[in-house]
């Protein structure tokens, strides 16, 4: 699934009535509604930083991402993160066993490549989290939810 076909833009007002953006609560909430939807996947991160971000998090820093440790109660740590200041962050299919090639920075072209996985997160400049995909359906389930913009890779 390299290109992906749809971007939903997500406020922290979208998500939680917030007027901050990016934060872990907010990613913890997002997360949580992919879960509710799929329940036999793996995430990855890469090109982490943040305001109050645990040491855990500081290892995902480079562009290459990597397994996030699903035995980790990550949801409790995504909470106390104040507020992404980059970050990417990557769902894919348990089964597959995902190898990413190349190196993915919150920063790089809108519908860039995601490899193999199903939904790309990224939590951009502070001010909004993009979320990736090509699945419709799980797009729409969370427009659904939380409301957004959508926007459509021609």
């Amino acid at each position: 699934m390299p290109t992906p076909k749809y971007c939903l833009a997500l406020s922290g007002n979208d998500l939680n009535q917030s007027e901050v953006s990016c934060t872990g609560e907010q990613l913890s909430l997002l997360l949580g509604a992919i879960n509710e939807t799929t329940n036999n996947f793996m995430w990855f991160a890469s090109d982490v930083s943040g305001v109050n971000i645990d040491q855990y998090w500081e290892t995902f820093s480079s562009g290459k991402p990597q397994p996030v440790d699903s035995k980790l109660d990550v949801c409790i740590q995504l909470i106390e993160v104040e507020q992404f200041l980059s970050g990417v962050f990557f769902v894919t299919d348990a089964d597959l066993k995902p190898l990413f090639q190349l190196e993915h920075y919150t920063e790089d072209d809108r519908f860039t490549d995601i490899e193999d996985a199903i939904i790309q997160i990224r939590a951009f400049d502070t001010t909004v989290f993009e979320v990736y995909s090509s699945d419709i359906n799980l797009i729409e389930i969370l427009k659904e939810k939380f409301g957004g913009k959508l926007l459509v890779n021609s």
